[in-house]
């Protein structure tokens, strides 16, 4: 599986919400190809520690430089439930 879409499966069930103050913003690199996925901020930690994990397993096999071109994501804020990227 792609790095990224492993990422990504691992955040979606991280992101529910009910207020602004829940969200929070955690920052991503390559190969992620993201500039930071918005989540709850009970569980940012745990983002931030399997960001680090599938980075570190896909540097292992993957040497390529990464060319994505991320927008970064400033902001994090509930919208219907969810946490998303506000720029």
């Amino acid at each position: 599986m792609r790095a990224a879409e492993e990422f990504r499966k691992y955040v979606v069930v991280r992101q529910q919400c009910a207020h602004d103050s829940e969200c929070v913003v955690v920052q991503a690199e390559c190969p992620l190809a993201i500039g930071g996925v918005p989540v709850n901020v009970s569980q940012a930690k745990a983002v931030a520690r399997e960001r680090d994990e599938i980075v570190r397993r896909y540097r292992l096999i993957c040497s390529d430089d990464c060319l994505a071109k991320c927008t970064p994501v400033l902001e994090a804020v509930c919208r219907e439930g969810w946490c998303v990227g506000s720029l």
